[in-house]
């Protein structure tokens, strides 16, 4: 599942990074690549907590 949102960067677990890929597409990637299962990965990346869009609207 895709969260649409703008992300709360203070959620962003240390063992993860945000990195920008084309304009303004960013990935949340491991910050050692090879070294996390994807177990882990999935743990962590449920750790992020997104400010839904919906806020945003008046």
């Amino acid at each position: 599942m895709v969260a649409h949102g703008e992300v709360d960067l203070s959620s962003i677990p240390s063992e993860l990074k945000i990195i920008q890929t084309k304009g303004s597409h960013y990935e949340i990637t491991p910050l050692r690549a090879g070294t996390m299962t994807l177990e882990r990965y999935q743990e962590l990346l449920n750790k992020i907590k997104v400010k839904s869009s919906n806020s945003n609207k008046q």
